[in-house]
């Protein structure tokens, strides 16, 4: 791995420069690949769900913004709690909330399952709030 690296040193030198398009080219392409192989590689996160301190810091910032926005908070934290995609959000209705267990009913799209999920009081309490402020069976989150 030294002689690698003596090697690279010494052909990278302004000394060494090569002449021929093919060198450079060669060259270049040496450098690119030693960089590349130097680089600190980024560790994914293999989870497919958020780990409960990343819910907690996007709870503390989205309750901060509940009196400004209380219609998108509400949205944001019920796909932070329930893990539903935009559009079932958007088509939760009033009649979606149970009230005796404090769940949320979710139509499942794209081919996944229907499931009804409990929530913290909070925000079942809040969603109650909100759908008693709609009228009708209209979306709890219309859009327009």
């Amino acid at each position: 791995m030294l002689d690698i690296v003596i090697y690279f040193n010494m052909i990278n030198s302004e000394a060494h420069q090569p002449t021929s398009w093919v060198a450079r080219v060669f060259l270049w392409s040496i450098t690119i690949l030693w960089e590349f192989s130097m680089a600190v590689r980024y560790a994914l996160n293999k989870n497919k769900y958020l780990l409960e301190p990343e819910v907690d810091g996007l709870t503390k910032v989205l309750e901060r913004s509940f009196e400004e926005h209380p219609r998108d908070t509400l949205m944001l934290l019920l796909a932070l709690h329930t893990g539903a995609r935009a559009t079932e959000l958007l088509e939760l209705r009033a009649v979606d909330l149970n009230q005796y267990d404090a769940t949320v009913f979710i139509r499942g799209i794209k081919g996944s399952n229907d499931r009804e999920i409990p929530l913290p009081p909070l925000l079942f309490k809040r969603l109650i709030a909100l759908a008693q402020a709609t009228s009708g069976n209209v979306s709890l989150f219309e859009i327009g």
